[in-house]
């Protein structure tokens, strides 16, 4: 499971003191969302659909923090702060050949 990085200032840069405490916590659902699911920033129409409300869509558009995409949404900057979908796929991969590796070291 990877983990989505939350920048301890977050509460006062200037894009997040203007959202309502809604707006804040569709975000960060959002970066949880992308994260678990390896999306790279994408967050879908349907999970927005049954999270959000039309005004808290339009504060995070409004201030840059999500793009409009074709089906959802684009959460900005995703690259620059959170790691990768295939990063983590490659890192789990190499994680499970070491284990397996170990694992078949000590049946021995």
């Amino acid at each position: 499971m990877p983990w989505a990085k939350l920048d301890d200032q977050m509460w006062g840069h200037p894009k997040f003191m203007g959202l309502s405490n809604t707006a804040v916590g569709l975000w960060t659902r959002s970066l949880s969302y992308a994260a678990g699911h390896l999306t790279d920033g994408f967050i879908p129409e349907s999970f927005v659909a049954r999270f959000a409300e039309a005004g808290e869509i339009t504060e995070l558009l409004d201030v840059g923090l999500w793009t409009q995409v074709d089906s959802g949404y684009m959460m900005h900057d995703w690259a620059d702060y959170q790691p990768q979908a295939a990063d983590v796929k490659a890192a789990r991969k190499a994680d499970s050949a070491r284990k397996s590796k170990a694992r078949n070291r000590s049946t021995k």
